[in-house]
């Protein structure tokens, strides 16, 4: 058996047995590639403020420590855990409640949309709404760290895939053209085979992208000790915590106002509020640069003096650092090349639907005419020998 019989066999069997588990992990992770625009649409009370009364051109912000005791008194069963402000000014901050019941202190009980400028709330929905829960599952299969294990195994066996479809398809010097075009008039197998090289080899390189980088994301303990080999990735060097005070008094609106002067160069992403896990105030800000949506530069504060524990900037790191915590993730959804980028992730995506589907019809056609080659040897040996059937 030749080398590239042999990727052939790889190819085949990983389509074979894991080509419904590809589709299903590439394709939620299509979903989320959109997830704002999905949101907005399952629920655009989340990005609208309510009408005129909230015109931000008719009054001020109302301020954080306002807006927190407002939820507070709305909600007083449950516990502020996050403002974010992706929205703003034009829509409404998003608020992450919590149940002090519950242990998951990182997964919200419920949603809110607060309008800022009317001072009310606009919207409220369980933390486990349908957009998030297809981004968690893409990110951990709803299963923690084995769901994260899993995914990583995945994903280090897509590209495998993705690599072997890449040597099998390697056109002769001749018939450079012909792999990249579908055969006009092309029916049956034929069609069959043209659309699964040529949907592999245009949406390769994102479907590649995608895959590798979320091998860095899942596994980051392995794969950036490689990386470091070309790249300065300094660690974040986060001071030890010092004892906080229970009683927190830190003014989160001044607080803001020093976020501003220490990291410039960006836009608020959110804030965490205090914890008894952890005290400090910690701001998220989102780089010009990338359109990072969660923010990476930030600035932590003590809960009870407000005085300043660490703070980072990603914007005047190193580029290796910038990689890692700045464009890592844009690069894995598309959004650092803007709509484009996240066109071309959803298209790659959605390509092992493609891949499954003509790879099935390109496999049974093949078994049909190696059965049929069989029963013509068995029935007339000298004819099948000198017989090219025309599926080959």
């Amino acid at each position: 058996m030749t080398v590239k019989a042999v990727i052939g066999k790889i190819h085949l069997y990983l389509g074979l047995l894991l080509g419904a588990w590809f589709v299903l992990v590439c394709v939620s992770g299509s979903i989320i590639v959109f997830e704002e625009e999905l949101d907005r649409l399952l629920h655009p009370e989340f990005f609208e403020l309510g009408g005129d009364e909230g015109n931000s051109a008719r009054r001020p912000a109302m301020p954080l420590s306002r807006v927190l005791v407002e939820v507070r008194q709305a909600y007083p069963d449950l516990t502020p855990q996050r403002i974010i402000f992706r929205h703003a000014p034009n829509g409404p901050y998003l608020i992450w409640l919590h149940d002090p019941a519950d242990e998951a202190w990182l997964t919200p009980r419920y949603e809110v949309a607060f309008d800022q400028y009317a001072g009310k709330s606009i919207g409220l929905r369980s933390g486990a709404n349908p957009v998030r829960l297809i981004w968690q599952f893409h990110i951990d299969l709803l299963m923690g760290e084995v769901g994260k294990t899993i995914l990583g195994v995945s994903a280090v066996l897509l590209l495998v895939s993705c690599l072997t479809g890449l040597v099998l398809w390697w056109p002769r010097r001749t018939k450079v053209r012909q792999a990249f075009a579908i055969k006009r008039g092309a029916r049956g197998h034929r069609l069959n085979m043209d659309l699964h090289r040529v949907t592999g080899i245009y949406l390769l390189l994102p479907l590649a992208i995608a895959t590798f980088t979320g091998i860095v994301i899942i596994w980051p303990q392995y794969t950036f000790p490689v990386l470091e080999a070309f790249l300065d990735i300094p660690e974040r060097r986060v001071p030890e915590q010092r004892t906080v005070n229970a009683r927190w008094r830190a003014d989160i609106d001044g607080l803001k106002v020093r976020v501003r002067e220490l990291l410039p160069n960006g836009q608020l992403a959110w804030v965490a509020i205090p914890s008894e896990d952890r005290p400090f105030y910690h701001f998220s800000v989102r780089s010009f640069s990338n359109g990072h949506p969660r923010g990476r530069s930030y600035a932590r504060f003590y809960a009870d003096n407000g005085a300043l524990h660490s703070h980072a900037s990603t914007y005047r790191s190193t580029l290796g650092y910038q990689i890692r915590w700045e464009w890592l993730v844009p690069t894995h959804s598309g959004d650092i090349l803007g709509v484009p980028g996240k066109i071309a992730m959803l298209l790659a995506g959605l390509s092992p639907v493609v891949f499954i589907a003509t790879g099935l019809v390109i496999w049974r056609n093949k078994r049909k005419a190696w059965r049929h080659r069989q029963a013509k040897t068995r029935t007339h040996p000298a004819t099948a020998r000198g017989e090219r059937t025309a599926i080959e």
